[in-house]
Parts: C-alpha cells; structure tokens; sequence
C-alpha cells in the first residue's frame, strides 16, 4: 500500500501521483473529512472535483467517509 497524502488537491504536478503508483493498479480512497463542516452541497460538489481530477489520471476513486466510524470503539473500526 502507498499513501499519497496532500492537504489541498493534487498540487501542481498531478503526474507525480501517477509515476509514484506506476502498474496496473489504479483504485485508490478519497478521505474528504476536511470538508465535513461545508454544506452538504458544496461537501459534495469538492469530493466530485478530487474524484474527476483522479479520473483524468485514470484513477478509480472512491470516498471512504470517516463520518461513518465516528464514535464507534477500535473493535468495530475495519
């Protein structure tokens, strides 16, 4: 597993993303929690962005939506 950690988009080399993964594996997670104070509107409307920019590296993104662990114990956590 690689992470690819960044606090705002992509940056300004998104090619860097794609060279790090290289092969032929191209699923990856978008964890949009920053973005969990906005209105559900416009939460949504960001997650779709990070997800099509993604999509232009030929990426399969998926959100993973930490909102649906929020008070449960570490044995429940995945």
């Amino acid at each position: 597993m690689r992470l690819y950690l960044s606090s705002f988009r992509m940056g300004d080399h998104p090619e860097h993303l794609a060279a790090l993964v290289g092969g032929d594996v191209r699923n990856v997670v978008v964890i949009a929690n920053a973005l969990d104070d906005a209105p559900a509107d416009v939460r949504r409307s960001g997650l779709e962005r990070e997800l099509a920019a993604l999509a232009d590296l030929g990426f399969d993104g998926v959100e993973l939506d930490l909102r649906d662990y929020f008070g449960q114990g570490a044995a429940s956590a995945p």
